[in-house]
């Protein structure tokens, strides 16, 4: 390729990518090989506005005797037992409604007022439970026409069918 046709080939692309490749170099690549850079550390000790030295505070670290608890009581230890803690349930406060018993099924109509049962558009409802259903940590043992039996491990709470017209007086 002769002088003449390379002259013709370059473009103005072509001219801004040589500049732009020179600048990288002499700006970015030739001070980095010129300069040796140094860094000096911080001194520990500083000084305060009034001239002061300021010094790092003495932290001391408890005897060794204080570490004796952690391994007595080694938490990752694979015989290790959680303390069972006592956690007292708080009491329902159960509302029947009523009873349905037929020869082959028993129903209580309950209501617990702790925590009630909403129904989108109806309000407050109350819940049919068979034997065996569990409502507020009870379950519900025996169904008679007039009460039921609510029991909850030892504790059991027998809860009579409500007299609407004692109420409205």
């Amino acid at each position: 390729m002769s002088i003449r046709q390379a002259i013709k080939s370059i473009n103005v692309l072509n001219i801004l990518l040589f500049a732009l490749g020179a600048k990288f170099i002499s700006y970015i690549i030739l001070p980095a090989f010129a300069e040796r850079i140094r860094y000096q550390l911080p001194s520990l000790k500083k000084t305060g506005e009034a001239g002061q030295e300021i010094t790092k505070p003495d932290i001391k670290t408890p005897p060794f005797i204080e570490y004796a608890i952690v391994s007595e009581r080694y938490i990752f230890h694979p015989e290790r037992k959680i303390p069972a803690q006592k956690v007292e349930l708080p009491k329902p406060e159960f509302v029947l409604y009523g009873t349905l018993i037929t020869d082959n099924l028993k129903l209580a109509y309950m209501e617990d007022k702790k925590a009630p049962s909403n129904t989108p558009g109806r309000g407050q409802r109350q819940t049919a439970l068979k034997l065996g259903a569990v409502m507020g940590g009870f379950t519900l043992k025996e169904i008679h026409h007039d009460r039921v039996v609510m029991v909850r491990g030892e504790e059991s709470i027998s809860v009579r069918v409500t007299d609407r017209s004692l109420k409205k007086r």
